[in-house]
C-alpha cells in the first residue's frame, strides 16, 4: 500500500515539472539577452554576434537594445569612454584647433601654436623703433670728404691747408690769404705778365685765380688797386691776331663772368717797338671796381693766386 502511494506522488511531481514554463525553469539562472537581470543590468551580446528579430544589430553586429526592455540603447556612432571602438572622445588625436596644443595637427595659428604666423609688434626697421639705421660717423684722416669736414688730406702732415681736425687753414699758404665759401684760399701779388704770374702761383702751390661766383669775385677784388691778372684767357696763342673762346687755366667751366661795359674788346692794337703788327688782348684782368676786362697778355700787372687745400674735392 505504501509503495503504491509513493509511486503515485512521484508521478504527480514529474508531470508538474514537465509542464512548467521555460521561464520558471531558468528564473534562478542568467537573464536572457536584452532583459534586465537581478541587478537591473541589460545583457548585451558581444559585437559581431548574429542578429535576431528580438535584437537587431547595426554597424557590424553591435546590438540596438529595445528601450521597452530596460537599459540604455547603444548607438553605433557614439562610444563609451574606455571602449576601444570609441570615436571623437576628448583628447582624441583628431582634435582640431585646441588653443596652445603644439601637437594639434590642424591648429590654424592659435595662441602658442607652432604654426603661428606673425607676432604683433614686429618691425621691419630697427627692432622696437621703426627708425632707419643711423649713418656712420665721419672719420677725419681717411681721405674721404664727409659731412662736417672742410677737407680730408688722409693724415698728411705737411702745410697743405688742411689741419689734423679736417679744417682748412689758409694761413699755411700766406698770412694774408682769404678763405672762400667753398674752402679755397686767395692772395694777391704784384708785377708779372700773364705767363710769369701763372708760373709764380704754381711755385706757391697755387694757380691764377678762377672765379666762379659773386662771392669769389668779391674776394679777388679785395686784392686789387688798379687791376690784377685772373686765370682766364682766350684759347688762341697769346700774341696772335683774332679772337677765341675764353677758358680758365684750371680747366673749370667758364660759366661765370663779370665783364665791364664794352668788354671784352675784340680789336687789336699795335704791339709797339716800331712794329706794324697788331696785338690782341687775349687775357683777363679784374679791375678795382670788381668788373673784368681783357688785356694784352705781355702787360706787366699784379695777379691773384688761388689754392685748393688738400682733400677739398
Amino acid at each position: 500500500m505504501k509503495a503504491h502511494l509513493l509511486c503515485g506522488a512521484l508521478s504527480v511531481l514529474v508531470v508538474v515539472a514537465c509542464n512548467r514554463p521555460d521561464t520558471d525553469l531558468f528564473s534562478q539562472g542568467s537573464p536572457q539577452r536584452g532583459e534586465a537581470g537581478n541587478d537591473g543590468k541589460v545583457v548585451v551580446p558581444n559585437a559581431g554576434s548574429g542578429a535576431s528579430d528580438d535584437n537587431p544589430t547595426t554597424n557590424g553586429g553591435t546590438p540596438v537594445v529595445d528601450p521597452s526592455r530596460g537599459g540604455s540603447p547603444a548607438t553605433a556612432d557614439e562610444g563609451t569612454a574606455g571602449d576601444p571602438n570609441t570615436q571623437s572622445t576628448a583628447g582624441a588625436p583628431n582634435n582640431q584647433g585646441v588653443a596652445g596644443d603644439p601637437n594639434a595637427p590642424n591648429n590654424p595659428g592659435t595662441a602658442g601654436a607652432p604654426n603661428n604666423s606673425g607676432t604683433a609688434g614686429s618691425d621691419a626697421g630697427v627692432a622696437g623703433s621703426g627708425e632707419p639705421p643711423k649713418p656712420p660717423q665721419p672719420v677725419c684722416g681717411n681721405g674721404i670728404l664727409e659731412a662736417g669736414e672742410q677737407c680730408d688730406d688722409a693724415g698728411h702732415t705737411g702745410s697743405d691747408g688742411c689741419d689734423a681736425n679736417c679744417k682748412v687753414v689758409c694761413s699755411q699758404y700766406d698770412a694774408d690769404a682769404v678763405e672762400s665759401e667753398d674752402y679755397h684760399c686767395y692772395a694777391g701779388y704784384n708785377q708779372a705778365d700773364f705767363t710769369g704770374a701763372q708760373q709764380d702761383c704754381v711755385k706757391r702751390g697755387a694757380h691764377l685765380a678762377t672765379i666762379s661766383s659773386t662771392a669769389e669775385n668779391k674776394i679777388a677784388r679785395g686784392f686789387v688797386d688798379n687791376s690784377k691778372w685772373l686765370g682766364g684767357y682766350e684759347d688762341v696763342p697769346l700774341m696772335s691776331a683774332g679772337t677765341g673762346n675764353y677758358v680758365w687755366l684750371s680747366d673749370e667751366p667758364f660759366s661765370f663772368s663779370n665783364w665791364a661795359p664794352r668788354e671784352p674788346d675784340p680789336t687789336g692794337m699795335r704791339c709797339g717797338g716800331g712794329s706794324n703788327t697788331l696785338c690782341y688782348e687775349h687775357c683777363v684782368v679784374i679791375l678795382g671796381d670788381g668788373t673784368w676786362a681783357n688785356q694784352r697778355c705781355d702787360t706787366v700787372d699784379g695777379y691773384v693766386c688761388e689754392w685748393e687745400p688738400a682733400g677739398t674735392k
